[in-house]
């Protein structure tokens, strides 16, 4: 267990024994059964399975990566269309003179680019993709490409990525309309004038 710690590997174990109880509590993830033969097993664990069939293990793991991916989408929409909208708020004050728009505009902006598209992924299903190789254990599991793709690797990284892309991308969306809205003339304001056709 120490040399796979210090290989950067994170350690699950279960058990449902007494001998179980030291692996378990060492563990990054300890995991204890319910109806064991000793409580040493679920006193130590991090969590215990009230049911009997191991293969909860999987649909939690599956289930854990598919919400990890979803926190980071949302989290990049967030912070990234928020980092778009200052950067444009900033951009158009610098240019214009005063802020391109008002606390209420900006707000109806930040609800509608924001909580909406973040909201959405938050709640949406895992994305599937289809699988040629259907004849191994995960055969028919409905996230058994998530499950295949493996843990999530470089986070961080990935995070930024999305944010500098999003927050670019909302920057030159907002910057160019209010360009073009700022160079639209406007119609003086009066009485309209209506001619009927005879």
């Amino acid at each position: 267990m120490t040399a796979l710690r210090k290989a950067g590997a994170t350690l699950a174990m279960t058990g449902d024994g007494v001998n179980d109880a030291a692996a378990i509590r060492l563990a990054d993830v300890g995991v204890g059964v319910e109806g064991a033969e000793s409580p040493a097993a679920r006193t130590a664990a991090d969590l215990v399975l009230t049911d009997l069939d191991l293969t909860r293990l999987v649909d939690a793991i599956a289930e854990g990566r598919a919400m990890w991916s979803r926190v980071r989408d949302a989290v990049s929409i967030l912070v990234g269309g928020n980092a778009g909208e200052v950067a444009f708020t900033v951009l158009g004050t610098a240019i214009g003179g005063r802020a391109p728009l008002g606390t209420r505009q900006l707000l109806l902006v930040n609800l509608l680019t924001d909580m909406f598209p973040a909201l959405a992924v938050a709640v949406a299903a895992p994305r599937t993709v289809p699988v040629e190789d259907d004849d191994g254990p995960l055969a028919g599991h409905p996230l058994a490409a998530v499950l295949r793709a493996g843990p999530h690797r470089g986070f961080t990284d990935a995070v930024r990525r999305m944010v500098l892309v999003r927050g670019a991308a909302t920057t030159a969306g907002a910057t160019g309309a209010w360009a073009v809205g700022k160079a639209t003339p406007v119609f003086p304001a009066g009485p309209a004038r209506w001619a009927w056709p005879r």
